[in-house]
């Protein structure tokens, strides 16, 4: 008995370290929207709109940064949440699946903020986001970017960040997002 109790208890605490996560009630509250990484100092309105967003966007095959795979990512918003799907592949046309690498999902909240002026002069939208469950990988609880949509084409900050002060100052322009409904 003794061993069939042991065995359970190791059972669950693997089970636990696969990278399924539920954070904690108190991040369940909206995003606060703070304006200290404001490039210029001054506020715009936002370009970005919770109905524009509203559907799935699919960022087409293309390369992990610094990672030897490839991925297609789709995230899908409903009112002022959105979930992530990531597909990882071993080849540059995204055919074959790499069997090792998790394909993660999350669920996360945002709430847009106020618009902000990139040293291009593109205005672009605030987005605050805290990670709700997430399984698969790592995601980190909250993070701040920027969000710009243009003919159909959703763009997001090179590198989302943990601090408002840390906020992307440049859109990724390589691996855009596409509406697909």
């Amino acid at each position: 008995m003794e061993k069939l109790v042991l065995l359970s208890l190791v059972t669950v605490l693997m089970a636990g370290c696969v990278g399924h996560e539920t954070y904690p009630k108190s991040i369940y509250e909206d995003p606060d929207i703070e304006n200290e990484g404001n490039n210029t100092g001054k506020e715009y309105n936002a370009t970005v709109t919770l109905s524009e967003l509203e559907g799935s966007w699919r960022k087409p095959c293309g390369p992990v940064d610094g990672s030897p795979h490839f991925d297609i990512v789709t995230i899908s918003f409903s009112r002022s949440e959105f979930t992530t799907d990531i597909k990882n592949y071993i080849d540059a046309g995204c055919a074959q699946p790499y069997r090792e690498a998790p394909n993660p999902i999350a669920l996360i909240k945002f709430k847009l903020g106020n618009g902000i002026m990139l040293n291009d002069g593109t205005i672009v939208t605030e987005m605050n986001s805290r990670t709700m469950h997430y399984d698969g990988a790592h995601f980190y609880p909250e993070e701040y970017n920027i969000i710009y949509i243009k003919n159909g084409t959703f763009y997001a900050g090179v590198d989302d960040q943990d601090t408002t002060l840390q906020r992307p100052t440049r859109l990724d322009y390589k691996r855009p997002f596409h509406k697909i409904n």
